[in-house]
């Protein structure tokens, strides 16, 4: 959960859900922004063991293309968002 700043002394919770298709939620209050974060929970072995699933995944749908640096092209970075699912 975080807080929406609606003025200088007040603040409003705020809850992100994800909901990707019918039938699953996503719970981001209690995730971790960032790997170091999630490195720091109680259940970092959880955590590695799905970011080691999410990108075998996305290997095997070719989302990622090994190149060779160069000055001519631009590398783009890349983020870890995590969830939950409820």
């Amino acid at each position: 959960m975080g807080t929406d700043n609606i003025g200088p002394h007040e603040a409003r919770l705020s809850l992100h859900i994800i909901e990707d298709d019918i039938t699953t939620l996503y719970l981001t209050a209690d995730a971790p922004q960032l790997y170091c974060e999630a490195m720091k929970h109680i259940d970092a072995d959880d955590w590695v063991e799905a970011i080691a699933v999410e990108f075998k995944n996305l290997s095997h749908k070719d989302v990622f293309i090994e190149v060779e640096l160069s000055p001519d092209i631009h590398i783009h970075d890349g983020q870890l968002v995590f969830t939950e699912k409820i």
